[in-house]
């Protein structure tokens, strides 16, 4: 003979039976129950109403009152609106010595009315929906459960049967959410399907000026004044959102706070489910108009450098701890002759330049300051400096570097071109003059002749010839200063032949000397670019002071010269 009752909790339990109590929510366990089975019931979180309700047609089978009853794990309590008539162990077990009491000293003040009118209905034969209320029990706190009450009939008359469910983990939960919501540092939102606000958390009313009452059962694109494109495209992701079933994330808007003031919020949005079908939109929320604003800056800063970077006549790159090139700009490139970007310094130079410079830019990781160095590469002279920083974590180091091979290369013709001036003033006879002119500028192949070559200039003044000055000279700045130094030295010579020329010969040459001071300071343009891009480049006061100290060092060198100058030119003057 099949048993009388089996209480299923997984698929081996199934037996054949008159009835099955089933304590799980899987629907193929369900289905296979009922193949066996004469009565199935259902308890759970998740279960069906009508399911049970079904416990009140067996309630009045007296001989499966007791089987079934007696096994079910919730408990069950019959009563006549007055007294408690009947409960079963396991509310014996819960409320113990309370259940000799009348039910309406369990149930506090202010719940009275809703469950006894729901109760009031039963007994009318209306059907209701569970309901939720707290329990006072003596010797405990207070306990909420759900009630479903169900009209049957008891000893012959009719009575109220309450199915009840304990909600104290529920509750637990609920309000951990409930705190969680209201003290979240993020904006909580709960919306509709037609995307009206039904909850929000307090950071909402922080953030946006508005209340709770002020906002709830208003639509969200009218309380945040959304500009219409954006409440269209809003509108759509979480239209999207619910077609497809799936949440949204990383949705980025601008709206209105309740005074007026624009800001920028980023958040995600889940579907609210409630049984198996969506009933609106749970969206967190975060103000990020600072981090708005800071990437802006960030944006037009970099934008701003990599201009500068880019069209810098000074030489700069990042190179790493090993010496090779993350970045570089086309003076640089341009200066080392082929793109150096993956390449490291002994790709691109010698072994010694290599060694040195990967030298120089450790002792500047190593220390952690700005270093400067001077040195040379295939004939050409540099000032380097080198400025250590960090690149996502990676110690790596700023080149900031300018070619000073033509204002050394031309600092020693000026010199040379001075030390000439000098000695015109100083030599009165053609003869030394001529040979100490040759000799200053042995370097340039220097000669006086009287036929013009390949490459000279005409010493010719007030109509009179004295020959040619002949040098191997090609730039341009060069040969303006021979071309200067050719009209004094001819107007030397004439003087020498007309000492009543003289003081004519002391104002053009300080004229002349003029010209010299005006030719070097435009050789003080790079060093004052040098300074300028550095200052640019270099936001941190103490590097820019470092940096700027070496432009200082090249500016010594014009120094002697202003000295010379000075006093060649005081010389004029008092012979004038």
């Amino acid at each position: 003979m099949n048993p009388m009752l089996t209480i299923i909790t997984k698929r081996e339990d199934i037996r054949d039976c008159e009835i099955a109590i089933l304590e799980t929510e899987d629907i193929e366990i369900l289905e296979e129950a009922k193949k066996h089975s004469k009565f199935v019931l259902i308890f759970g979180e998740k279960a069906e109403c009508k399911a049970r309700s079904e416990v009140s047609d067996f309630i009045s089978k007296f001989e499966l009152f007791k089987l079934i009853v007696e096994k079910i794990p919730e408990p069950i309590i019959v009563h006549d609106m007055d007294r408690i008539l009947y409960a079963n162990p396991k509310a014996k077990e819960i409320f113990s010595d309370a259940l000799n009491r009348s039910l309406v000293d369990l149930i506090p003040p202010n719940f009275r009315s809703v469950v006894f009118q729901s109760m009031e209905m039963v007994l009318k034969g209306e059907r209701v929906e569970p309901i939720e209320v707290p329990l006072k029990i003596p010797d405990l706190k207070e306990v909420w459960v759900e009630m479903l009450p169900s009209l049957v009939a008891f000893e012959g008359k009719p009575a109220i049967l309450l199915v009840l469910r304990d909600l104290t983990k529920k509750k637990r939960v609920e309000e951990k959410y409930k705190e969680f919501f209201e003290n979240s540092l993020d904006i909580i939102v709960v919306t509709d399907l037609e995307g009206k606000y039904v909850e929000v958390n307090r950071a909402f009313e922080e953030t946006f000026g508005y209340t709770r009452e002020e906002i709830v059962g208003r639509n969200f694109a009218e309380i945040l004044r959304l500009q219409k494109e954006t409440a269209e495209e809003i509108f759509k992701s979480y239209n999207r959102a619910f077609r497809e079933k799936r949440d949204l994330r990383g949705l980025v808007f601008e709206v209105k706070r309740k005074d007026g003031r624009k800001i920028v919020v980023e958040g995600n949005v889940r579907l609210l489910w409630e049984g198996g079908r969506i009933v609106g939109f749970v969206g967190n929320y975060r103000d990020i108009t600072d981090r708005v604003k800071l990437e802006k800056k960030l944006k037009e800063s970099e934008e701003r450098y990599r201009v500068i970077f880019e069209n810098s006549p000074i030489q700069i790159a990042l190179v790493d701890e090993n010496g090779v090139f993350i970045e570089a700009n086309p003076t640089m490139v341009k200066s080392i002759g082929v793109e150096p970007i993956g390449k490291s310094y002994h790709d691109l130079f010698s072994k010694e330049v290599a060694e040195r410079r990967i030298q120089n830019l450790r002792k500047a990781i190593e220390k952690n300051e700005v270093l400067v160095f001077e040195d040379e590469r295939e004939g050409r002279s540099f000032v380097t400096h080198y400025v250590p920083i960090k690149l996502e974590g990676k110690k790596c180091c700023l080149i900031i570097a300018h070619e000073i091979t033509e204002i050394l290369r031309l600092n020693k013709f000026l010199t040379l071109i001075i030390e000439i001036n000098e000695a015109m003033v100083r030599v009165r006879d053609k003869k030394k003059l001529i040979e100490k002119v040759e000799r200053i500028l042995s370097d340039y192949s220097a000669r006086i002749s009287d036929q013009p070559e390949e490459s000279c200039f005409k010493l010719s003044h007030g109509g009179k010839e004295y020959g040619y000055l002949c040098l191997n000279v090609e730039r341009e700045e060069e040969k303006k200063l021979i071309q200067s130094l050719a009209e004094n030295l001819a107007f030397s010579l004439k003087a020498m032949e007309d000492e009543k020329r003289k003081e004519e010969l002391y104002q053009k040459l300080l004229e002349n000397i003029q010209l010299l001071a005006y030719l070097v300071d435009g050789i003080r343009n790079p060093l004052a670019a040098i300074r300028a891009y550095s200052e640019t480049l270099i936001g941190d006061e103490a590097v820019r002071e470092k940096i700027l100290r070496q432009v200082d060092r090249i500016v010594e060198i014009m120094k002697s010269l202003d000295i010379a100058w000075m006093e060649l030119e005081k010389f004029c003057k008092e012979k004038i």
